[in-house]
């Protein structure tokens, strides 16, 4: 996305710009740190520049359809398969509501939604929120180079399924037996709904929904509630690394909270 925009920077930059987030979304609503701290870096670094903005929320977009797909994609998977993970009301309405939620996926990918969107936006709406339109414009253009938006879902699908195998092997080590097809479905959902600004970090949230769900396909609650507490380790532990990478990079709280202000404010 930042290549997209003639704006290049090493792999190792990034990467570390993402582990210095993880230690911040220690200490901030869900993926809120993580976003604030790369867009400080990037838009710093670039001398301003608003794509840098654009290409995080793009990136978390598109990484939150790749979580909707696995989903939806398990599901399939499991019916073809013949599991009974679907039986479940709960796991059936979500499924339905991220069904839904592939339309949008959809139309974000179709190279003329841009045109629909400023037929559907009356004119004084888009001179009364012209900075908000601006933005919504400024994201949407990504959808002028589909090719560009495919390679980086297929980058992020792999990613949360590298995160869903982490997990399992977590189960795996303190004896679970729930299956792998469980995994697939469910965790999708409870990141998502992790995800909302409603605890730190979404602590509480997570571990709530991750007992409930896998409640439904036979998991013991002690079993569900062992997995969560080793899962809060590992999140610490990635943020740690983050902690030291921010110390090494000389900046102070300060200035990346006058950042968070200034955007948000924006």
């Amino acid at each position: 996305l930042l290549k997209y925009n003639k704006l290049n920077y090493p792999v190792m930059t990034l990467s570390k710009h993402y582990f210095i987030g993880n230690f911040f979304n220690l200490f901030l609503p869900a993926v809120v740190g993580r976003g604030i701290v790369r867009g400080y870096y990037l838009y710093t670094s670039s001398s301003g520049k608003k794509e840098t903005i654009t290409s995080i929320v793009v990136e978390s977009f598109i990484g939150l359809i790749a979580l909707v797909l696995l989903s939806v994609l398990s599901v399939v998977l499991a019916v073809f398969l013949g599991f009974d993970t679907v039986e479940s009301s709960i796991t059936r309405a979500i499924f339905g509501a991220f069904g839904i939620c592939c339309i949008f996926i959809a139309a974000f990918f179709y190279i003329k939604t841009d045109r629909l969107f400023d037929r559907l936006i009356p004119v004084v709406v888009r001179t009364k929120f012209k900075p908000v339109i601006s933005f919504f414009r400024d994201v949407m253009k990504y959808n002028k180079t589909p090719t560009t938006l495919w390679y980086i879902l297929i980058i992020s699908f792999l990613f949360q399924l590298i995160g869903v195998m982490s997990i399992y092997l977590l189960a795996l080590s303190l004896g679970s037996t729930t299956t792998f097809i469980n995994f697939l479905i469910l965790l999708p959902i409870i990141w998502v709904i992790s995800m909302l600004p409603v605890s730190i970090n979404g602590l509480g949230v997570r571990e709530v929904s991750f007992v409930f769900l896998f409640g439904t396909v036979g998991m013991l609650e002690e079993m569900a509630v062992a997995i969560c507490v080793f899962w809060i380790l590992q999140t610490f532990a990635l943020g740690l690394i983050g902690g030291v990478l921010f110390i090494f990079e000389g900046k102070s709280v300060s200035q990346i909270k006058e950042f968070g202000n200034v955007s948000a404010e924006q």
